[in-house]
């Protein structure tokens, strides 16, 4: 697991870049906010891909038809911490599979599109660097998965 500084905004342009090369965004748009200067994080480049790959396909899944799937990268208010939030205009989680998400292999998807939702990585990844995950969602308005990690 070899850490080294990387800017999170080269790491969701990369990733936007990747997931629209891939055609996985045909349907939706992806709105990136970015800020000028540079977000650093001390942390394996691959595993933060797949944070960002793992809810931007699962945000992409829950719009359906048209929506919005929305990256912004911002600092805390100390500037000691960087918020990534992964916004989607999808139907929102019911309260009931919301309590289950993080369960491995847990997925309100059909069997034929994978074993699960990829929360529980998502979460250990973001927890081995010192971070924090936090999903809040309104039915019929979408979901905002946001996580944190030191600078």
């Amino acid at each position: 697991d070899r850490v080294a500084p990387i800017d999170l905004h080269d790491v969701v342009r990369d990733v936007a870049g990747m997931l629209r090369l891939a055609g996985k965004l045909r349907r939706v748009e992806m709105a990136l906010e970015l800020g000028d200067e540079p977000l650093t994080v001390t942390v394996n480049r691959t595993r933060i891909e797949q944070i960002l790959v793992n809810l931007v396909t699962n945000a992409v899944d829950a719009i359906g038809m048209d929506g919005t799937v929305t990256v912004a990268v911002r600092p805390t208010d100390d500037g000691k911490r960087v918020i990534v939030e992964v916004r989607d205009t999808g139907t929102g989680i019911p309260p009931e599979d919301l309590e289950k998400i993080f369960e491995p292999f847990y997925t309100t998807k059909g069997a034929e599109r994978g074993t699960g939702l990829g929360l529980p990585v998502v979460r250990e990844i973001v927890t081995s660097y010192g971070g924090d995950l936090t999903v809040v969602s309104n039915l019929g308005h979408g979901t905002t998965f946001r996580f944190d990690l030191p600078r």
